[in-house]
This record gives structure tokens, sequence and C-alpha cells, in this order.
């Protein structure tokens, strides 16, 4: 896993955004759009291949945005992950 995702897996969890607590996927996206332009499609890849694995858990709030919480069954395999 390239830096870019780990950062935002190691912000989430050092936040505690885990299950109920979460944040909007918005800002995740932001995250990825402030990497330089050559790690952006690398870290786009690795967030889809994130979500493929189930390591976050994605609710729809009353307004209508996604947001994003870190799945809490996979937490000791995020937390190797992010070292």
């Amino acid at each position: 896993m390239q830096s870019g995702v780990k950062k935002i897996l190691r912000w989430m969890f050092n936040k505690r955004m885990i299950g109920g607590k979460h944040t909007p996927e918005a800002r995740v996206l932001q995250m990825i759009h402030y990497l330089p332009r050559d790690e952006q499609k690398i870290a786009l890849n690795e967030y889809e291949e994130c979500i493929k694995q189930k390591q976050w858990i994605f609710r729809m709030k009353k307004t209508g945005a996604w947001h994003i919480t870190l799945n809490p069954n996979m937490i000791d395999e995020i937390a190797r992950e992010i070292g």
C-alpha cells in the first residue's frame, strides 16, 4: 500500500473513526486530491481496493452525503497495514 491511502487510514485510526464515528467521503477524496499528481491515480486505485476489501463502511446521511468509517471487524488488519 502506498503512502496516500496509508496516511488516510492512519489519520482515521488515530482519530478513532471506528464504527459509529465517521467523516464525509468528500474529505477523504479531498485528501487524495492534495497528493502529488503521480500519486493521485495510485491512491484512487488503492481507495477502491480498500472499499472492495471492506476496510471502510459507508453510510448515507440525511443530507444525501456519504460518510466513511473504519470497519471495526478489520481493525487488526488495518493496524498491521499502517504500521
